[in-house]
């Protein structure tokens, strides 16, 4: 079985709730401000958050993986799709760990987010079925 920072790219990307966004985030050219005003920066890393949380309680329990290796993927995985300002990438793959981590801690605190976390997990196990 793949390891999941092989596995993550993908399904990310195959991932319905995640997809538009990521798409448009892709071609922002996000600028210093950007960072702490982007509405769509922010939605998008709630999403992926809880989608972080469902891949752990799913993938990461079958294949044994710890989830500082699924935050490590996925901070890996942003790095290289998410063009930061140039003075900010030497920085920014702990900037989406830090940022990752609070967020599934505080997803899984959250019960209005457990609804999107179900769907997410639901999505995941029709992709491993």
């Amino acid at each position: 079985m793949a390891s999941i920072k092989d596995r993550l790219g993908d399904l990310i990307e195959n991932n319905p709730t995640l997809k538009g966004d990521l798409s448009e985030l892709k071609e922002l050219k996000l600028r210093f401000r950007d960072l702490l005003n982007s509405e769509k920066l922010r939605t998008f890393m709630r999403k992926l958050a809880a989608f972080l949380v469902a891949v752990r309680d799913i993938y990461c329990k079958e294949t044994g993986e710890t989830e500082e290796q699924l935050i490590d993927a996925a901070a890996e995985y942003l790095d290289k799709k998410i063009e930061l300002p140039i003075y900010l990438e030497p920085f920014d793959a702990l900037a989406f760990k830090l940022v990752l981590r609070s967020l599934m801690d505080a997803i899984e605190k959250m019960a209005e987010t457990q609804t999107m976390v179900a769907m997410m997990r639901g999505d995941l196990q029709i992709t491993y079925a």
